[in-house]
């Protein structure tokens, strides 16, 4: 018996997955005009509903990753699941389920002198983010942090706190200045400089020059990528 995990959404976002996962634990390809999502452990399961759930972990390993390396964006979703029997026979199943958000981005070549070409895919990073968020602790709960909320201060700060509750002073690390972090915590943690969004409801003053949000993100993004980038070794990936 085969099962075949067919997904809809933009055809470019799908495109751009396709380009990265192709391991047997997570592949995204294209077959027939359609992109299907495979897993080896399908194999091994016999209920349409215990394929979709296994589907469904999948996508959701996916979601914070390639939130943070594509953005926000068109909905990638299940669209149907498709069982064939042994005597050719096939069950078509469909129903609505948890979607991914994932945003457009483009491929960079790049030519060396010796005139070979590299690749990069907006989505190769994800492939080892994933691999670690299913390693360590730490970094699943920031990718489903990122994955709930990346978008105000609430969600900013708590990906930061996660992060230095398991490396400390980050500024040590090289990571960002010193300066620019407590600006960070300063703008995000004050009324005076972002209103009713900040994290605290007490009074804060507002530091000399207050972070927008597109900076506290992009300091954010920053500080993850290094984070994630000392995990990689860690974990020897």
């Amino acid at each position: 018996m085969e099962w075949i995990v067919t997904l809809s959404g933009d055809n470019h976002l799908l495109e751009e997955l396709s380009k990265s996962f192709s391991s047997a634990d997570i592949c995204i390809q294209k077959e027939n005009g359609n992109y299907v999502l495979k897993s080896d452990r399908f194999a091994e399961l016999s209920a349409e509903q215990d394929v979709r759930d296994h589907a469904e972990k999948l996508l959701q390993l996916l979601k914070g990753p390639a939130k943070l390396a594509l953005g926000n964006g068109p909905a990638i979703k299940i669209n149907h699941i498709l069982q064939i029997c042994e005597d050719g026979t096939r069950h078509c199943f469909v129903h609505l389920s948890e979607c991914v958000m994932l945003s457009c981005s483009v491929d960079v070549r790049i030519t060396n002198p010796d005139g070979t070409v590299e690749e990069h895919h907006p989505a190769d990073a994800t492939v080892d983010w994933v691999s670690l968020s299913q390693k360590d602790p730490a970094v699943k709960m920031m990718f489903d942090q990122v994955s709930d909320d990346f978008e105000n201060w609430h969600g900013l700060y708590n990906v930061f706190d996660i992060i230095r509750e398991d490396v400390g002073d980050i500024p040590r690390k090289g990571w960002c200045d010193a300066g620019e972090l407590k600006r960070f915590t300063q703008t995000a943690n004050s009324k005076e400089a972002v209103g009713v969004k900040a994290r605290h409801g007490k009074w804060i003053s507002a530091p000399c020059n207050p972070m927008s949000l597109s900076e506290a993100k992009g300091l954010m993004k920053k500080i993850i990528t290094e984070w994630l980038q000392e995990k990689a070794i860690r974990y020897g990936l």
